[in-house]
């Protein structure tokens, strides 16, 4: 026992995250928030006397809001209306979420240089990130690339190359351009350059100026907490940051050899990210981990450590948020792909769920499953429903009543006209999760 707690420790030393590295970053969260707060009090200050008896009822509007929020349960977000929205075409899944918010931007900014029009449709700014928005369009034939330079008060805060491949005569081309910001102030007045390249050649230059709000929601949460289990496996979220456009946790898996020699190609590290709230739980949305499955395999056969980084859209108004590894298992032997079918068992190496109820409620469709012996964590982060052009549904959120769990997807989509897609899990490590108040 004590020769493996030092091989486990020896393992996670190799890219333990320093104590001065996660002090730093805490640092870092508390003087984002006092500033924060320092100035919201400043603007509360100069704003108090005149406008005073619309403080009350805000207060007033405020309070009652934030009551409500605290009991009830958060809404599916619907994307109706925001298909043809450039950012919302274009973001990631974070991004879409804000979009649907409302927290977006127009800016409606439009030059024309050497026959070639740039527009800026809108944009959004939180303690993270910007992205903006754009369209392009040119009379003739073009390729290259575009080179972006984005500033603040004279400060450069980085250049962005995005290549366009070709831009086809007179037709309308759409993206966003990205930044990675921090430690900007509550408004700020961007200054921004693009120019149209080809071959490191301009061909094309515009020069837009416009101010933003900041949403910050810079919060830094579960600082190296860990877990081991009695067979020696052992998880470590380094850290767990949240913005207002993304959720992004940094982690470490130790696997003994019994089990990492079970492990195959076929299968893959995944996260289940679940906020609690009295209404039930809801499911953070993974779109992007900086992993390699053969890399994955290579170090733990190792018997070394694994560290991740994964990025999830943001969960809103949860009391807690847990997380759990599991080892998803893509055999296609294994994979449950059938018809969603009232009534019908449906039997996976996790054991056999059956579908009770199918009910289409407020754009959004229910479906009530008997779980059987299969932990409500696992059937609500693996049951995903799929349509005749493959596209996948996630669970948003979850209800856990008794043996039953009613499950909530975001589609209109007919239930005669969609799928059971399940994954099952070779290891759910219900022993590794990982608490974070």
């Amino acid at each position: 026992m004590e020769k493996l707690n030092h091989d486990l420790d020896a393992a996670f030393g190799e890219i333990h995250v320093p104590d001065e590295e996660l002090n730093k970053r805490v640092q870092h969260a508390l003087e984002i928030a006092q500033k924060q707060h320092r100035k919201r009090a400043r603007r509360f200050q100069a704003w108090k006397g005149s406008l005073a008896a619309i403080l009350v009822i805000g207060i007033i509007s405020v309070l009652a809001s934030s009551f409500l929020s605290q009991h009830e349960t958060t809404e599916l977000t619907s994307s109706a209306g925001f298909e043809d929205n450039i950012l919302y075409q274009h973001g990631d899944k974070g991004i879409k979420l804000v979009v649907t918010e409302g927290k977006a931007t127009e800016l409606n900014l439009e030059q024309e240089s050497n026959d070639i029009q740039l527009k800026l449709t809108e944009a959004f700014l939180d303690e993270g990130r910007l992205v903006i928005g754009y369209k392009v369009l040119s009379k003739e034939e073009q390729k290259g690339t575009m080179v972006t330079n984005l500033s603040y008060q004279d400060k450069d805060l980085g250049v962005t190359v995005y290549s366009l491949n070709k831009l086809e005569p007179n037709k309308e081309h759409t993206g966003i351009f990205s930044f990675d910001v921090s430690d900007l102030p509550d408004e700020v007045n961007f200054e921004l350059n693009v120019r149209y390249e080809e071959w490191k050649k301009p061909k094309a230059e515009w020069d837009f100026q416009f101010d933003l709000i900041n949403e910050g929601g810079y919060l830094v949460k579960g600082m190296g907490l860990e877990k081991q289990n009695k067979e020696g496996a052992k998880f470590r979220v380094a850290t767990l940051e949240e913005t207002a456009s993304k959720l992004e946790i940094q982690t470490n898996l130790f696997l003994p050899e019994q089990i990492s020699t079970e492990i195959t190609n076929n299968m893959h590290l995944n996260y289940i990210i679940i906020g609690k709230q009295s209404g039930g739980y809801y499911l953070a949305d993974n779109y992007f981990t900086m992993s390699s499955n053969d890399e994955f395999l290579e170090r733990i056969r190792q018997q070394k450590s694994y560290p991740a980084l994964a990025e999830f859209a943001p969960l809103r108004n949860v009391e807690s948020y847990q997380i759990i590894p599991i080892i998803a298992d893509y055999t296609p032997s294994n994979v449950i792909r059938e018809p969603l079918v009232k009534g019908k068992g449906y039997h996976t190496v996790n054991g056999t769920f059956q579908v009770i109820k199918v009910m289409e409620k407020n754009n959004s469709l229910v479906v009530t499953i008997d779980k059987g012996n299969i932990p409500h964590e696992l059937i609500g982060s693996s049951l995903q429903l799929e349509d005749k052009e493959n596209t996948m549904y996630q669970p948003t959120k979850y209800k856990v009543k008794g043996k039953y769990v009613e499950l909530y997807y975001q589609t209109t989509i007919k239930p005669k006209d969609l799928g059971i897609f399940y994954v099952p899990a070779k290891y759910y490590f219900d022993d590794l999760t990982i608490d974070v108040p």
